[in-house]
């Protein structure tokens, strides 16, 4: 995690940060590490380097780098293979976060859904929508 904390704070560590990551994902004791894979994922998807994204999540069972998969293949303009990796995630834990988060995104071909800097849905017809169902929610239990 320090080593994206470094990616994002400097500019001039950028170089530096992805041959550290280059190294650690080649590195057989590394490779296998979940919480690496997905700062690699975040860190190359940043870069641009969607196809070195998606081989660091492409063949996890973990839900958090199958989320990852299902935005990549959204930049991607493949909204068929995003369906099919959330299928995946959907037959290992259909109530979790990122599966939800996930379906959403897909659902609606929204690539920045899940993206560590979302651009603020206030005064989008999402916002609306979100501000008309929590009002809704929070009458009853006023009634209730």
């Amino acid at each position: 995690m320090k080593l994206l904390a470094r990616y994002l704070a400097d500019e001039g560590e950028k170089e530096s940060v992805l041959s550290t990551l280059g190294s650690w994902l080649q590195d057989p004791a590394c490779s296998n590490n979940t919480t690496l894979l997905l700062m690699a994922a975040v860190v190359y998807q940043a870069e641009g380097n969607l196809v070195d994204a998606l081989k660091c999540c492409h063949s996890s069972s973990h839900l958090e780098l199958m989320a990852t998969s299902v935005q990549i293949f959204l930049k991607m303009d493949r909204p068929d293979v995003a369906e099919k990796k959330l299928k995946e995630m959907m037959a290992i834990d259909d109530d979790a976060t990122c599966t939800q988060l996930a379906q959403v995104c897909a659902a609606n071909r929204h690539t920045d859904c899940l993206d560590t800097h979302p651009r603020p849905l206030w005064g989008t017809s999402a916002h609306l929508q979100t501000r008309r169902v929590l009002t809704a929610v929070w009458a009853r239990r006023r009634r209730g």
